[in-house]
């Protein structure tokens, strides 16, 4: 074989391999999309975003229908721009199941969201700590508020009062059943021979109002007068006469609403 002809086979070669990569080339453009966002009827593409018009919807019988997990941020996201509406919206369709459950599987705290038993279940298991817990950055908001639709009663947590507990009339507004213990209360001793005692060190606000009554029987004896001095934040009880051995008596100081 001659150089000539030689030469004429690596033309053609080179030639015939620059058609065939334009051809690959083209094939390769005619065959994959652009990276462009979805529209409806798309398959979703991983890593861009994907748009449309109507809900797409995953359902399965067996097992969870999405999931979704991160190494090192949030493991789903859900966002909302129209008004009333929630980022994330779940029910659930059987009596005991659970509309939203969420766990810590360090710590084993949990809480569960319209559940069968109650609309907000919180479960702790940090000491110290709240099963459930609401923080409000604004003054006079409440933390936590929880609102009967039908009898109009609400109890609120951290607003104008550390509870707040309310009813129309005819309803309950706070029920306790069990012990229930007051930080302003005490018991003082009325010496021998005296008349009256002070107590000191009560935190009296202008709303304050003061209740006293004997522990101890003396016949004849009674109390006066439970007279606060709300500069000074003391309670005096006041007897009707004079006491011929120590008798101890029980006041509590509780707060009047203001303007009532």
């Amino acid at each position: 074989m001659g150089s000539d002809e030689t030469t004429t086979l690596g033309r053609r070669a080179l030639l015939a391999a620059g058609v065939g990569g334009v051809a690959a080339t083209a094939v390769r453009a005619i065959g994959a999309p652009a990276a462009v966002v979805a529209a409806d009827h798309d398959p979703v593409k991983l890593g861009e975003m994907n748009l449309a018009t109507t809900r797409t919807a995953v359902r399965t019988q067996q097992d969870a229908a999405f999931e979704g997990s991160s190494g090192n941020d949030d493991g789903l996201i859900g966002a909302s721009a129209g008004a009333n509406k929630s980022g994330v919206y779940a029910y659930t369709s059987n009596a005991k199941g659970y509309g939203v459950f969420a766990s810590n599987s360090v710590t084993l705290n949990g809480g569960y969201l319209a559940g069968p038993d109650h609309g907000v279940w919180g479960v702790g298991h940090t000491a110290g700590q709240a099963a459930v817990l609401g923080r409000h950055a604004e003054d006079g908001s409440p933390g936590v508020r929880g609102i009967n639709e039908v009898s109009g009663c609400r109890g609120e947590l951290g607003a104008g009062s550390g509870v707040l507990a309310f009813a129309p009339a005819g309803r309950m507004a706070l029920e306790v059943w069990g012990a229930a213990a007051f930080a302003r209360t005490g018991q003082v001793a009325i010496a021998a021979g005296k008349q009256s005692v002070k107590v000191t060190g009560i935190p009296l606000t202008p709303q304050s109002i003061a209740f006293a009554t004997l522990e101890d029987y003396r016949s004849g004896v009674w109390i006066a007068a439970a007279a606060l001095n709300r500069h000074l934040g003391t309670l005096t009880i006041h007897l009707n006469k004079k006491v011929a051995s120590p008798t101890w008596a029980c006041w509590i100081v509780l707060d009047r609403l203001p303007g009532a």
